[in-house]
């Protein structure tokens, strides 16, 4: 595990290479030209694969629904219901894939999400959620229960939903044939769920990854190629499991956020770790290294959805005026602020009370 020695250690951040410094155990204050607003906020960055990709995969799907209508035109309703349908199923399964899996290597469950509708355990209690923001169409996620072959299990997990979507187009063509459905009322929702499921299961090995979610097909080829990315993944499931326990920031284990932050790959994981640490990072009062922390947040603020941003830059302004007494700069980046209606109202209530103090 990456420690800093005692005495003297230095290191580089961001695009910038500025230089941060601790002697004798002191620090020493670092440039955070983003938070001080001297410089503007990145761009966010392009996403051409991802979208296209998910070009092809909806024109696709458009053109086999359009075929089917061509087929048969009389059943124009029946055809869009079950794929509407089919959908929500196919994504069911391939979640529970996941999970099964998961539990197959020792994992516990802890939420999953199918479209808005997300169950999950929250502070130690089951919750069910409808989520307005959706920002994936399915999500499953786990609770490590030890470190023995981390590595090798969790590629069992990840590659359990694409199985699971594989299996359900077997299933459906093995069961429409042998007991002889064609006929069916039944052979329409079964060969819209195989079409829909095998469309997923390609769709999901693609390497491609977008605000802060990953494809399955991205977090294996991590798994098998990057230690440094992996270890880094480690380490925030780690810190996700200690902040879903409860767990005060100020306990967190600081080895995990020192070696989640300590990798650099300009990712939606590199932002999150860097998020994680500053969060530790504040709660014991460590002004200058929080500083430096958030400072890497804003480097790649492009790396998140809206509503993190939106909270990101709140969050930067009530450090600036809490703890730098910097409330004219705080006041200047309250302007990215987007939609503050959406932003948490705690973070809120907290730039009040700073502004004010």
């Amino acid at each position: 595990r990456p420690t800093l020695p005692h005495t003297f250690a230095c290191s580089t951040i961001g695009p910038a290479a500025t230089i941060f410094c601790m002697l004798n155990g002191a620090e020493i204050p670092l440039p955070t030209p983003i938070l001080d607003l001297t410089v503007p906020l990145p761009q966010r960055p392009s996403r051409l694969r991802s979208q296209s990709i998910r070009f092809i995969f909806g024109l696709t799907s458009t053109l086999v629904f359009l075929a089917s209508i061509h087929a048969d035109s009389e059943h124009f309703a029946g055809i869009s219901f079950f794929l509407f349908i089919a959908t929500f199923g196919a994504i069911l399964v391939h979640e529970i894939g996941h999970l099964v899996a998961g539990r197959i290597v020792g994992f516990h469950f802890n939420s999953i999400q199918v479209g808005w509708l997300s169950l999950g355990f929250e502070y130690g209690r089951l919750t069910v959620r409808f989520r307005r923001n959706m920002s994936s169409s399915g999500y499953a996620s786990v609770q490590i229960d030890r470190i023995y072959r981390l590595r090798k299990r969790f590629m069992f997990f990840i590659a359990g939903g694409p199985a699971a979507s594989i299996l359900c187009v077997v299933f459906a063509a093995v069961t429409v044939n042998v007991f002889d459905l064609h006929k069916s009322w039944l052979a329409m929702p079964a060969a819209s769920l195989a079409f829909v499921s095998l469309l997923f299961s390609l769709l999901s090995l693609f390497p491609m990854a977008g605000q802060g979610r990953w494809s399955d097909g991205a977090r294996l080829q991590m798994l098998f190629t990057s230690l440094d990315r992996t270890r880094l993944w480690f380490c925030l499931a780690a810190l996700a499991n200690e902040h879903r326990r409860g767990k005060s920031p100020k306990l967190w284990n600081t080895n995990w956020t020192k070696t989640a932050a300590s990798v650099r790959d300009n990712s939606a994981d590199e932002m999150s770790a860097c998020w994680l640490a500053y969060i530790s990072a504040n709660a014991r009062k460590q002004t200058e290294g929080a500083a430096r922390y958030l400072e890497r947040c804003l480097e790649l603020v492009g790396f998140a959805g809206e509503p993190f941003r939106d909270t990101l830059m709140l969050e930067a302004a009530v450090f600036q005026a809490w703890d730098r007494d910097e409330k004219e700069i705080s006041a200047r980046g309250l302007m990215f602020d987007k939609t503050p209606a959406r932003t948490q109202r705690r973070t809120t209530y907290r730039y009040a009370v700073a502004i004010t103090c």
